[in-house]
C-alpha cells in the first residue's frame, strides 16, 4: 500500500489583485491533480509577509520542517524565503524575520516531507510551476531524486 500523496500550498494574504489571479491559477492545477488522482489530498494555509523567528508564530513550525528538508538535500531555500534582520528605528529594537514567498507548495507522502517550491538546488530554480508540472507528468517521481 502506497502513502497518500499530499500537496499543502500556503499562499501570502494579503495581496494585490494581479498575485491573487496568480494564486489561484496556482490551486485550480492542485485541485486538477486531485481530481485526476495524481494526488490525494490538498491543503491551504494563509500566511503574512513577515514571520518572526523568535516568536510565537503558527508558521514557525512549518518553517522548520521546510529547513529541515533543504539542509537535508543541500538544497536552499532562498531567496524565495528571504531572513534578514530588522530593526525599528522608533524603538531602536532588532530583530529577525523571514519573508515569505507569495506562494509556496509542499508535498508530502503520509507524513514525510518529500518537496517544498520554490528552492534552489546544484541544478538551478525549482519554482511551483515546476512542481506541478512533475506531479502532471509522474506524480510518483517527486521527491525519489534531488532537487
Amino acid at each position: 500500500m502506497t502513502a497518500e500523496r499530499r500537496v499543502v500550498a500556503f499562499l501570502r494574504a494579503p495581496v494585490a489583485t494581479e498575485t491573487q489571479k496568480r494564486q489561484e491559477t496556482v490551486l485550480a492545477r492542485i485541485e486538477a491533480l486531485k481530481e485526476s488522482g495524481a494526488i490525494d489530498g490538498v491543503a491551504v494555509r494563509h500566511w503574512k509577509r513577515l514571520a518572526e523567528l523568535k516568536a510565537e508564530d503558527s508558521v514557525l513550525p512549518s518553517l522548520a520542517e521546510m529547513d529541515a528538508w533543504a539542509a537535508a538535500r543541500g538544497v536552499t531555500l532562498e531567496p524565495a524565503f528571504d531572513r534578514h534582520e530588522r530593526r525599528s528605528g522608533y524603538t531602536g529594537v532588532r530583530d529577525e524575520v523571514v519573508t515569505l514567498p507569495v506562494v509556496c507548495v509542499t508535498v508530502l507522502d503520509g507524513d514525510e516531507l518529500v518537496g517544498v517550491y520554490p528552492h534552489v538546488c546544484p541544478g538551478g530554480y525549482r519554482t511551483v510551476a515546476d512542481c506541478l508540472d512533475e506531479l502532471e507528468s509522474e506524480p510518483t517521481a517527486l521527491g525519489s531524486a534531488e532537487g
